[in-house]
């Protein structure tokens, strides 16, 4: 697994920068996608993907040791929609 500093030491290199400012970077990209997903926009990258929020539907489901049907709510989640140039083939 690549963590963020894993992979903003890769960047620095390649652009001949320092580790740290590209760390701020990505920081800020990040917190600026999960700011936009969370008033409801997608975010579009072209050649990389959609970042968006699902809605999942209420459903019930059977508690295993009493056998009662439980509620759960209809709930919103972060959600990727790669595009359809980095998909698996």
């Amino acid at each position: 697994m690549v963590g963020l500093n894993e992979l903003s030491e890769e960047i620095a290199r390649k652009i001949l920068s320092s580790p740290r400012e590209v760390k701020k970077i990505i920081q800020i990209f990040l917190e600026e996608v999960v700011d936009e997903v969370r008033r409801g926009e997608e975010v579009k990258i072209a050649g990389f993907g959609t970042f968006y929020l699902k809605t999942q539907k209420e459903k019930r489901i059977r508690e295993v040791r009493s056998g009662r049907l439980i509620e759960i709510p209809k709930r919103e989640r972060f959600a990727f929609r790669p595009s359809s140039k980095i998909k698996w083939k």
